[in-house]
């Protein structure tokens, strides 16, 4: 069973994406802030992050860098979100989007899922 780590600070999101992800057979954890993601993708080992910009503690764009930096955890697809307009145009013209594919949301859950499917190479 393929594990995805949802690293977001709304909680009623992790929710309903916790939900539809079990619903298609995935383990899934989350953390509410980078600091505690950080600790996840240690303890739980994810194939795969969901990946909020927008974090308390450790913005997500810091979180992908040292997610990205480490040997142990380059390798891990990220899937960012971000509801601020903007965001990915900024970071690829800063050449610091390292992630595998970008959202805007609201992003709806089929399409996420068939992002993961592809990533997860399902």
């Amino acid at each position: 069973m393929k594990k995805i780590l949802i690293v977001e600070d709304d909680r009623d999101l992790v929710e309903i994406l916790e939900l539809h992800l079990k619903k298609y057979g995935y383990e899934v954890d989350h953390a509410y802030d980078g600091e505690k993601a950080l600790e996840k993708v240690k303890e739980f080992n994810p194939d795969l992050i969901i990946l909020d910009i927008m974090l308390p503690k450790l913005d997500g764009h810091v979180f992908n860098q040292q997610i990205k930096s480490d040997f142990k955890t380059k390798n891990i697809p990220i899937i960012a979100i971000s509801g601020k307009i903007g965001v990915k145009e900024i970071l690829m013209a800063e050449n610091q989007l390292t992630v595998s594919a970008f959202f805007y949301k609201p992003v709806q859950t089929s399409v996420l899922i068939q992002e993961i499917k592809k990533l997860l190479r399902e």
